[in-house]
């Protein structure tokens, strides 16, 4: 299993939220719109920055917009991972 399967970046991202939102990871649900959580622009580009970063890539500005889940989100990265050779 790699860093991008998508149960990987599903795991990821929610450790990465449940770190932003000083929650345990057990309370990030993945199915739950980043809105409701109240993360911002600022949270928004911290993530990407971070997904950027953890898969190697770059994304659109607009990607948890885009795909606003954890679950949808992980699922198009990893079909984008998939496609597009490293």
């Amino acid at each position: 299993m790699t860093k991008y399967e998508q149960s990987n970046i599903e795991n990821w991202l929610a450790d990465l939220i449940s770190e932003i939102l000083e929650v345990p990871p057990t309370e990030v649900d993945r199915t739950v719109h980043f809105d409701r959580y109240g993360l911002d622009s600022v949270a928004a580009l911290t993530i990407t920055t971070a997904l950027e970063e953890h898969l190697e890539r770059e994304l659109d500005a607009t990607v948890l917009y885009d795909y606003p889940t954890i679950a949808k989100l992980s699922h198009h990265l990893a079909e984008i991972t998939a496609r597009v050779p490293q």
